[in-house]
């Protein structure tokens, strides 16, 4: 048996009644988004309030170093807004290039080893 699947073709106002998303008026249209924006908000709200409150009792439980999630970060990962990839990425280049000067620093003249480094910033990075 196959699962239900949304239609997001329509959406269902305050009154419980299904509209066609095509078929709604201007005014419709700009009552809705304005619903959405405040249910956004207010459910931003409340996840807040429910991080703090982990928060609290982590810490009642003895787990001091426990850290308060970021709520905004949390909700662009949820909606595919944050892209985690390039901080993994600009991650990696900042270590190559640190290991690059501390060879430089440290003395070693082997420029061909220094540039095998710096050449692993260029090759991508190789998925396990």
């Amino acid at each position: 048996m196959k699962g239900a699947v949304w239609n997001v073709k329509y959406i269902t106002d305050i009154f419980g009644r299904s509209l066609k998303i095509s078929d709604m008026s201007m005014n419709q249209t700009n009552r809705e988004i304005r619903n959405i924006m405040r249910r956004i908000k207010t459910q931003y709200i409340h996840l807040l309030g429910l991080y703090q409150r982990r928060f609290v009792l982590m810490h009642q439980e003895g787990k001091i170093n426990y850290q308060r999630k970021n709520a905004k970060q949390k909700i662009a990962k949820t909606l595919g807004m944050l892209n985690t990839d390039n901080n993994l990425d600009d991650q990696r280049h900042k270590h190559i290039i640190l290991t690059a000067l501390s060879f430089i620093e440290n003395g070693n003249d082997d420029i061909d080893l220094i540039k095998a480094v710096l050449q692993q910033a260029l090759e991508p990075l190789e998925e396990e």
